[in-house]
């Protein structure tokens, strides 16, 4: 079945010439689609197991167990004159990151294009390549290991399809949105996307992923805070997964009770007696740093979850967002999300304009810039 839906030949690339010798034939070309397959069941970061990219007349895998030198691909992703479409493409970045060190300058994604088409939200690349193209790829590689060698036949196959046919969608959707009139408004989020991740590779706020945080004093959080960056960093460090080295219940609950001796460690759930023997001591002087603080060095506390006034506010909000969405043809999700509502509320509650002025820089200004300022107004 997938050789049936191969249309152009595929290029196996394993060295360092073949590489810099493909790059250099696309110098001039505008539009590459690229794809990632990795494996990130037990580290912290993913482990590349192939790169493809697509210039449509071929696809080429490339193989990064025997590419030493990145650069010349580096150089090319970094051209802000060339769009590279990519789909879903979140983890994909973070597989670049660790992989060439750079995520491309230009990024066309057409899971965010279909969506400012008209489209739904969040569309898988197999519905998409279904919707617009009329095919039925196969999924049976989904999961399977990538760090393999040699691939069998039915991984090189789903790796190749997956950038042939993202080429032909990117060409679709990039003509479509042109003709809307919406292409600027793609590549604009697509430049915010790339600020944003570069920003976070400058220091997560690890303590955003943890539940109830809202819930603590200042120096507790102060604690959780430091409690998750450290955590962070020592995944990170090991490059094994966050929970590996100690779940986020356990942090919350040292966080709550503030031990103040390594034996109290054993009382907390979650705090394996490895964690004690090998980080007790760096936990207990750690949680002691932050009752040290002075209370002008003490974050504020996090926002408490909306209370039923404030929630039905959030409700009139997000159906004036639908409404908006519905008058641009783009799916609710690209103008604002709930959790950006949500923000949008607070701000207005509290007159802090000028953060929301930020959230509503571009396209976003200009097509209902004044619309939200005035229904804020009288929300």
């Amino acid at each position: 079945m997938s050789d049936s839906l191969l249309k152009q030949p595929v290029h196996w690339v394993d060295s360092d010439a073949e590489l810099e010798r493909l790059c250099d034939s696309w110098q001039n070309t505008k539009l590459l689609a690229l794809d990632t397959e990795f494996i990130r069941t037990s580290t912290y970061y993913p482990i590349a197991g192939l790169l493809q990219l697509n210039d449509g007349q071929a696809t080429y895998l490339v193989d990064p167990t025997c590419i030493d030198d990145w650069y010349p691909l580096i150089e090319l992703l970094d051209d802000k004159q060339r769009i590279i479409a990519m789909h879903a493409c979140s983890e994909d970045l973070e597989v670049l990151q660790q992989c060439l060190g750079c995520i491309p300058a230009q990024i066309f994604d057409t899971q965010v294009a279909i969506a400012f088409a008209g489209g739904a939200a969040s569309m898988g690349y197999a519905a998409l390549v279904e919707q617009e193209l009329g095919l039925a790829l196969p999924k049976a590689e989904t999961r399977s290991d990538w760090l393999q060698r040699p691939l069998s036949k039915a991984q090189l196959m789903y790796a190749a399809l997956d950038v042939e046919y993202l080429f032909e969608l990117a060409q679709l959707l990039f003509a479509r949105l042109e003709q809307q009139h919406k292409l600027d408004w793609v590549l604009e989020d697509a430049r915010r996307q790339y600020r944003q991740f570069k920003a976070n590779q400058q220091g997560r706020q690890a303590v955003d992923r943890i539940k109830n945080s809202w819930k603590l004093i200042p120096r507790k959080l102060a604690a959780l805070q430091r409690l998750a960056d450290w955590r962070e960093n020592l995944a990170q460090m090991d490059d094994v997964p966050r929970n590996r080295v100690i779940k986020e219940g356990a942090l919350y609950e040292l966080a709550l009770s503030m031990p103040k001796h390594i034996s109290q460690l054993r009382k907390i759930e979650g705090i394996s007696d490895r964690i004690v023997r090998k980080h007790g001591e760096h936990i207990v002087e750690l949680i002691a740093g932050v009752e040290a603080l002075p209370d002008d060095q003490l974050p504020e506390p996090l926002p408490k979850p909306l209370n039923k006034s404030e929630r039905e506010k959030l409700q009139a909000l997000r159906a004036f967002i639908n409404a908006q969405a519905d008058n641009l043809a783009v799916a609710p999700e690209l103008i604002f999300r709930k959790k950006d509502c949500e923000r949008i509320l607070r701000l207005a509650a509290a007159e802090s304009w000028q953060p929301l002025e930020a959230m509503l820089q571009g396209w976003r200004e200009q097509q209902l810039g004044s619309a939200l300022r005035q229904f804020l107004k009288e929300l």
